[in-house]
């Protein structure tokens, strides 16, 4: 068995895997206050450090058949990609390791994302990786390698990410933090206004969409704008996809993420996906979000690897 965290800013994740097989997949939300557009990482930090010892102590029963422990413990595989909440998994995961005389397996908050959106996908050797979360916009190449995958950027955004812009949108009509799924149910169809023009380039910024979309809440029903605010989201990622299969060759695109489970831009963009040129596969509703299980998924791969 392995047992993992991932302790970003916006949920306390643990999963413990026998083989392939889930045993354990817990995920708490970071709370924060309402009219609030995030939390500060020092009290993200100290909510993941009482969860986790609430946690750790009810899966102790497991803890003689672990084999490894694994936690991400940073945001990006890139140097100098640092946020100070994955140090309270990070820290669990050492402790228990020494503790326990168990190897330690680290990887970054995207790869897990990756690993988990691959639990029930078979993609190609090389392929496109869209990942949409709360601070990430970003679109890469993968490559597999002999020992895991290879993750090279293709394009990212320069400021917010489209999960912040969906949350601050939300947050600024009402509605409680993180506001994602709350504005997917409330949405309705509507006449589109011509949302600011989009250019794809390898860093592009999306800030100047939130003062529109604020500018539109003041205007019309807020569920027609989270409607406009959805579609226009999703031809930005159309842009992105077809910047990316110029750059790579590629043409098999997985999205995963938070973001990548709203119902309009993942129903538009498979509707889409033939006049983009690509095939589109998005990681299943439990694996899209923040979780443990890709972590673990990430050790459970090493060990096969370096054990063969």
């Amino acid at each position: 068995m392995i047992l993992a965290f991932d302790t970003s800013n916006y949920t306390t994740s643990v999963a413990i895997l026998d083989g392939s097989q889930i045993v354990v997949d817990k995920r708490r939300l970071i709370a924060v206050k309402q009219g609030e557009r995030g939390i500060r990482q020092s009290d993200a930090f100290f909510q993941h450090m009482q969860v986790l010892d609430e946690v750790v102590e009810s899966i102790e029963p497991y803890f003689d058949a672990l084999e490894a422990i694994a936690a991400s413990t940073r945001p990006r595989p890139v140097v100098n990609s640092y946020m100070p909440v994955f140090r309270a998994g990070h820290g669990v995961a050492k402790l228990l390791s020494s503790a326990l005389k168990l190897p330690l397996y680290c990887c970054s908050h995207q790869e897990g994302h990756l690993y988990s959106a691959l639990r029930d996908k078979t993609m190609p050797q090389s392929f496109l990786f869209l990942h949409l979360s709360g601070g990430t916009t970003e679109i890469h190449r993968v490559d597999q390698t002999t020992d895991g995958y290879q993750l090279s950027p293709i394009a990212e955004t320069a400021d917010i990410s489209v999960g912040q812009l969906i949350d601050r949108v939300g947050v600024n009509s009402g509605l409680s933090f993180p506001c994602g799924q709350q504005m997917d149910d409330r949405a309705v169809r509507a006449a589109l206004a011509k949302a600011p023009r989009f250019k794809a380039k390898t860093q592009f910024n999306l800030s100047g969409y939130e003062n529109y979309f604020n500018k539109c809440l003041r205007e019309q029903p807020a569920e027609a704008v989270y409607y406009h605010l959805f579609m226009t989201i999703e031809a930005i990622l159309e842009a992105l996809i077809k910047l990316a299969i110029a750059d790579s060759g590629l043409s098999n695109v997985l999205l995963a993420g938070g973001v990548a489970e709203n119902s309009y831009i993942r129903n538009e963009l498979i509707k889409n996906q033939a006049a983009i040129g690509c095939n589109i596969s998005f990681a299943t509703s439990r694996y899209a979000s923040d979780n443990a299980v890709g972590v673990a998924e990430y050790a459970r791969h090493m060990r096969r690897h370096y054990d063969s």
